[in-house]
């Protein structure tokens, strides 16, 4: 029987991990729902599905590598995830404060809330001192 989970990982990793399957599947399915809104029909099928099951296929890979405890994923998910932990608080700093006109505003689409919502969700998990001490004690 295979088990998904390495028997040591505590529950905030199991959580996370399952969060990081969940935004695998979301962000596929935001790629192939954009599909409508690309101009030329030919290449955004190939250009959507390619992106799409990559990126599926890639944080399905991280969620597993996660949940087995295997440290590069944790640990190359855990830079990623500080370097967009540190743009999300930048720049919308940096945007109060630029003078440029060229900046203007966001729209944010509900899927893009549900995302943001699950990312720090996942994030908080993973983050967590129990997760950390779990993969810094495993390697």
């Amino acid at each position: 029987m295979i088990e998904f989970f390495h028997q040591n990982a505590p529950a905030t990793v199991r959580l996370g991990s399952i969060g990081t399957a969940l935004l695998a599947v979301a962000d596929a399915v935001v790629r192939v729902r954009g599909f409508k809104s690309v101009p030329d029909p030919e290449f955004a099928l190939s250009s959507t599905l390619l992106r799409a099951a990559l990126g599926l296929v890639v944080g399905l890979t991280f969620a597993w590598g996660i949940a087995r405890m295997h440290g590069v994923f944790y640990w190359c998910w855990f830079a990623v995830s500080l370097v967009i932990i540190t743009v999300v608080l930048v720049v919308p700093i940096w945007r109060l404060v630029s003078i440029s006109a060229g900046i203007g505003a966001i729209a944010i689409g509900s899927e893009a809330v549900v995302i943001g919502v699950l990312w720090l969700v996942t994030a908080g998990l993973l983050l967590a001192p129990s997760s950390i001490r779990a993969f810094w004690h495993r390697g």
